[in-house]
């Protein structure tokens, strides 16, 4: 691995620009709301359903759990290498549903009530190293969903086929294991996938011009900030050679002329770019047809089970009404009959 202030060569094939990099750092920037939301969370709600009471804990989940922060890194820097678009699209997607999560948790703040657990073995220890660092508020939705699905969604099956398995596999694991650790309700997981293909309907709908507008905006700002140095150190050398030499009638560019000339190169580099990347966007629409229909495969499996799961809790919930109901005209019989 080859590293400078401009790229990261992974190797002769794969080489990242670090500038792409710079979205993360927004990462933390935004979860600032998470820490103010908890602290400021007052009057909870209890969204607890039928299926978190069959669900048991089981603490060997707490490792893919855990794994998630190594998930998201390795997930978006994966995307990163297959498709700069796409990357761009699954952080553009990842900010909007977490800001969406955020709202949420400040309206309808939610808690859960944990299990107490011993440290009787290294999974429980870890599960109460967890349950110690995070509050049990703002669950709905789950952001460990959110963030692991965008990624499912985002790998494509052309990008590779182990690391596609990987991914959906490790996924998988990971959203289950925030309802077996009971760091979340089911619906937590449930809303974190419909506001998913919400948001991805959305971004998706964003042309592929816009997208890379957006990516070249560090671009842009550090290119501006070079030339005001180099505009500055050109100047002032060529005011030293006039006041050496006493030169008169010479012109010097101002700043506004000289930024202009670099943008319409920077233009021009920007449309030769263009016109290579959208050819190569067509060659590669023709291959998208399986991994399109795999995601959607599996994201269609995923929602016939949350549908499926809604379904049977309102069945379960009417049903139970109805016997508390009967249970209670029982009662009432009853104590009529004891006053006769």
């Amino acid at each position: 691995m080859e590293f400078n202030l401009n790229t990261i060569k992974i190797n002769n094939k794969v080489e990242i620009k670090v500038l792409d990099l710079i979205w993360f750092i927004f990462i933390p920037i935004i979860n600032v709301n998470y820490y103010i939301s908890s602290m400021l969370a007052k009057n909870t709600h209890d969204i607890t359903g039928e299926l978190d009471g069959i669900i048991k804990f089981n603490s060997i989940f707490i490792i893919p759990y855990m794994y998630w922060y190594i998930y998201v890194i390795v997930g978006f820097i994966t995307i990163l290498i297959k498709s700069r678009e796409d990357y761009m699209r699954a952080f553009l997607s990842f900010f909007i549903g977490m800001s969406i999560c955020y709202i949420i948790y400040y309206v309808y703040p939610t808690q859960i009530n944990r299990p107490i657990i011993n440290n009787s073995n290294i999974f429980n220890f870890l599960v109460n190293i967890i349950y110690s660092a995070d509050k049990p508020v703002n669950c709905f939705p789950s952001l460990h969903v959110l963030t692991t699905y965008f990624i499912m969604r985002y790998t494509k099956y052309k990008s590779g086929k182990k690391n596609f398995y990987y991914t959906e596999g490790i996924g998988i694991l990971i959203i289950l294991s925030t309802i077996f650790v009971k760091q979340h309700f089911v619906m937590d997981a449930i809303g974190a996938i419909i506001l998913c293909e919400m948001v991805i309907f959305i971004v998706n709908k964003i042309k592929g011009e816009k997208i890379e507008i957006i990516l070249n905006i560090p671009y842009e700002i550090r290119d501006k900030f070079k030339g005001n140095i180099k505009s500055t150190n050109n100047k002032s050398t060529i005011n030293k050679i006039i006041d050496t030499y006493k030169i008169t009638d010479v012109y010097i560019p101002t700043q506004a002329e000289l930024t202009t000339v670099t943008k319409q190169e920077q233009k021009a580099t920007t449309s030769n770019t263009q016109n290579t990347q959208n050819t190569q966007v067509q060659n590669q629409e023709n291959n998208n047809g399986t991994s399109v229909i795999f995601s959607y495969f599996v994201g269609g499996i995923i929602l016939l089970t949350v549908l499926i799961s809604i379904g049977i809790y309102i069945y379960r919930q009417k049903k139970y009404k109805k016997r508390k109901k009967e249970r209670k005209n029982i009662r009432v019989k009853r104590r009529n009959n004891e006053e006769l």
